[in-house]
């Protein structure tokens, strides 16, 4: 029985969630820590008044500019393909259900085995059940191609996900390291000053107006790009995600459908005496090479002749399938839905550059 797990919507995340999740080396930490006090050092040995400090002042101004910058523009949002390339599979899945309700045995009232006399067929009924399968050939081949398509579909956008989410860590990684360096600045300036106050009040006054406030409000800045880029990145991985289980349920119903369908061959043969034969464009599975081959055919599977219970079994597993493929894509679909207001919401909080 095929059980499809839909992902759990990504709420907002905080600057705060978004710092703790991104790791950062110890090493690059005390590398940043004694470029700052070098950098906090020279601050203070400079005259206030002097253009020196001016230029050293802006480099804290400046901290992190490329990286928000290089952040915002290179940040991928969830591709609006995935929810276009779900509802492709909702509409070749709902042509299905069409097909399956029309070959169903379980709808086609009462099937009795057919009598024969000196090899005349009395009971038309059973034959005329099994000439719809070859009636609806062409169309279970239109619904088969289309889930194959999108199958396909899904597994290109998965690989251009996977590229985008690395692209991105690397940018939240050096997000995380320039935020690091901003908070050891700011605590650094705290002591320096502090020590300055009794000593030299106007040098601590500069350090705190002319470089520890730009410094904050630039950590600010880099945070907020952080929890806005994070958003994205997770927000992919749940579209990764949805995808993997949207792949798993195509073949979960192009695999039932084709065994049903393999069934019916069997006991057409076996209770009808009825040749059923019955093209099949190509397995949902199958690689790009095989796409347009129209003579493949479903054949009889190797095994004893089976009956109509048989068959009715099969369509069963064929509606259970669908059953479960369709309440995943509304529950996927809602987690969509959630998952982009979030991003909304973070987005509107956007820094500037």
């Amino acid at each position: 029985m095929l059980s499809l797990e839909p992902p759990t919507p990504i709420g907002p995340v905080t600057a705060a969630e978004a710092y703790s999740i991104v790791p950062i080396a110890e090493e690059t930490k005390a590398q940043q820590r004694t470029s700052i006090e070098r950098y906090v050092a020279e601050l203070a040995s400079l005259p206030v008044d002097g253009p020196e400090f001016a230029v050293a002042a802006d480099r804290a101004c400046t901290m992190g500019r490329r990286e928000i910058a290089a952040a915002a523009h290179g940040s991928i949002r969830p591709p609006v393909r995935a929810v276009a390339n779900g509802e492709i599979v909702g509409v070749a899945l709902s042509r299905l259900r069409i097909i399956v309700d029309e070959l169903d045995p379980a709808q086609a009232g009462h099937l009795a085995a057919p009598r024969h006399i000196l090899g005349i067929t009395l009971n038309w009924k059973i034959r005329s059940y099994f000439a719809r399968y070859e009636a609806a050939g062409r169309r279970l081949n239109e619904v088969l191609r289309l889930l194959a398509d999108s199958r396909d579909a899904a597994l290109r956008e998965n690989i251009a996900i996977d590229s985008g989410r690395r692209r991105m860590w690397r940018m939240l990684e050096e997000l995380q390291e320039v935020g690091y360096a901003l908070r050891t600045l700011d605590a650094t300036l705290d002591r320096t000053a502090a020590d300055l106050d009794a000593s030299s009040p106007g040098r601590a006054q500069a350090l705190r107006g002319r470089v520890q406030f730009h410094a904050r409000q630039r950590r600010s800045d880099v945070l907020t790009q952080m929890s806005i880029s994070l958003q994205d990145y997770l927000a992919l991985d749940l579209v990764r995600r949805t995808n993997v289980e949207l792949i798993r349920a195509i073949d979960g119903a192009a695999t039932t459908t084709v065994s049903a369908l393999r069934t019916a061959i069997s006991v057409a043969q076996a209770v009808a005496g009825h040749k059923l034969v019955l093209e099949q464009i190509r397995s949902v599975g199958d690689n790009s090479a095989n796409k347009g081959n129209t003579r493949n055919r479903i054949t009889e599977p190797d095994h004893e002749p089976v009956t109509l219970d048989t068959l009715r079994l099969a369509f069963a597993d064929v509606r259970a399938t669908l059953d479960e493929v369709e309440d995943f894509q509304g529950k996927a679909r809602n987690s969509l839905e959630q998952t982009t207001a979030a991003l909304e919401t973070v987005h509107n909080r956007k820094p500037a550059i």
